[in-house]
């Protein structure tokens, strides 16, 4: 299945371009990335595209611990429900735990593992992916968001014991020290941190068992049938983001995905759907949450869900719904 992350990852890169003057657009269009992705969407965008845009951003910034900088920005927002109900966990192992169980939720590109090693826990990051670059940026990012975590659900309360990268240390230690604020360990046996066992039982200021059983329920349902629904799921967010531009065939929508067409038809057809009615379903949703809004007009919306004229897009709206744009619009009024 090809690895996905959720579009919130993307937060920290506007927010980084905005604060360094760079062109968000422009370097997502270099990353091979839709400039108009939707970060507060729940949809999810492949993973080589965000790893693109971290080579992308490391040519415009070229700072050896970009992925630091980007880290800043990172949190439990990234992560979208799974950061909800890992934060209204009991305490620190349970959250631990949790976030291992329910991780898919939010990307399918690495592992954590838990390893006993008393007195202390070794919390190690496997990634599932290779890269040619931004690997080393990628794995350090990745620590460094975790550890974020970790401290925002524990009330910046929790400190690691300390951090561990397989990789040879950098040029400038400092800026390492200054985030982590915890022994680093360069040239490691494994990616990630050591902690002491007795951090799993730290209580959680966020603590709601009630919040936590719900989202504990509703997670489960979910990741039932992960791997379909996410390539469902990915599918649609590949075609939403093309309808503009009117490459949304499914062979272009397939290679971004890393599929063949023939195998995109047969992961569709397992969830009952053809090609083309998962695009007209995309078409029509899209269509009536912008008619929603009373400042575009019905010429602009048929651009924007791929249709070249207003009679066509009328046409189609139509026969799903019995009404024009127009009259779907004056009914809502």
């Amino acid at each position: 299945m090809p690895k996905v992350v959720r579009a919130s990852v993307l937060h920290p890169y506007y927010d980084f371009c905005q604060q360094q003057g760079l062109d968000h657009k422009q370097i997502l269009r270099s990353a091979g990335l839709p400039e108009d992705i939707d970060p507060y969407s729940d949809s999810y965008v492949p993973l080589a595209g965000i790893h693109n845009l971290l080579v992308e951003l490391n040519n415009a910034y070229n700072c050896e611990h970009i992925g630091l900088l980007l880290a800043k920005n990172q949190g439990l927002n990234a992560l979208g429900a799974l950061g909800q109900l890992i934060a209204s966990a009991n305490t620190l192992g349970e959250a631990l735990q949790a976030e291992k169980r329910y991780q898919p939720l939010y990307s399918n590109d690495f592992l954590w593992t838990m390893t006993p090693a008393p007195p202390y826990l070794q919390l190690s990051f496997k990634p599932l992916f290779a890269l040619k670059q931004s690997l080393r940026e990628a794995i350090e990012n990745s620590a460094a968001h975790a550890y974020n975590v970790i401290r925002q659900i524990t009330g910046n309360q929790w400190q690691p014991q300390a951090v561990c990268f397989r990789h040879s240390p950098p040029q400038q230690l400092k800026p390492y020290k200054e985030f982590f604020r915890a022994p680093l360990n360069f040239n490691a046996e494994f990616d990630g941190m050591w902690i002491n066992s007795k951090d799993l039982d730290l209580p959680l200021p966020g603590a709601n068992m009630h919040l936590y059983t719900t989202l504990c329920q509703y997670a489960d349902t979910q990741i039932g049938n992960k791997e379909e629904d996410r390539i469902l799921q990915l599918a649609r967010a590949h075609i939403k983001e093309a309808l503009p531009t009117g490459k949304y065939q499914m062979p272009l929508v397939a290679n971004s995905l890393g599929m063949s067409p023939r195998s995109l038809h047969r992961k569709l057809q397992q969830q009952g759907y053809r090609y083309e009615e998962l695009v007209s379903e995309v078409r029509l949703e899209l269509s009536c949450f912008y008619l929603r809004s009373a400042n575009l007009s019905v010429t602009q919306i048929a651009g924007y869900v791929g249709y070249k004229n207003v009679s066509t897009f009328s046409t189609a709206f139509k026969k799903h719904t019995g009404l024009t744009p127009l009259q779907w619009r004056q009914q809502r009024d």
